[in-house]
């Protein structure tokens, strides 16, 4: 895929659903097209469990991607001390 018109992402196929609802929860009224635009060219990816999916945001759809990405990572290492602290007792 070219970079030419936007920044190039991956992320696993699983997490597709995930980062969709993110990019709705993280989006601005102001961002309203900009979302639309962002979510047609993620359901128009092929979805397999076993993959990571590639896809090139539309330009001016970056940042949305970048906050929705921040907040999974935060709520992974949220839940990744959460089961460290349970396994020590």
């Amino acid at each position: 895929m070219s970079n030419r018109f936007g920044r190039r992402y991956e992320v696993p196929a699983g997490d597709l659903p995930r980062l969709m609802n993110e990019i709705v929860d993280q989006s601005g009224p102001d961002e309203t097209r900009a979302v639309e635009r962002l979510l047609g060219v993620l359901t128009s990816l092929p979805a397999s469990e076993d993959d990571t999916l590639a896809f090139v945001a539309p330009r001016g759809t970056s940042a949305i991607v970048d906050r929705a990405l921040a907040v999974m990572a935060r709520s992974d290492r949220h839940q990744a001390r959460a089961l460290r602290n349970r396994n020590r007792t």
